[in-house]
């Protein structure tokens, strides 16, 4: 794989990042802090799961930065 594909392929990550915390109830202004909050809680989480590992992780973010959220 391309250095620029890896790029690209890291940039929409980063976008379905954002959407996802958005989704979560994260406001439009907020979701820069919040993706950098949320991997320094991401360490926290528990979960085995990858799946159950990044719900964990927003559940996190909302209980320790309830501001982020509407």
């Amino acid at each position: 794989m391309k250095n620029e594909e890896i790029e690209d392929l890291m940039y929409e990550i980063a976008l379905m990042h954002k959407a996802a915390l958005y989704y979560a109830g994260v406001k439009k202004n907020c979701l820069e802090k919040a993706a950098f909050t949320y991997l320094e809680l991401i360490d926290e989480a528990k979960s085995e799961d990858d799946f159950e590992l990044i719900l964990e992780t927003i559940e996190k973010l909302k209980l320790k930065n309830p501001e982020l959220f509407n």
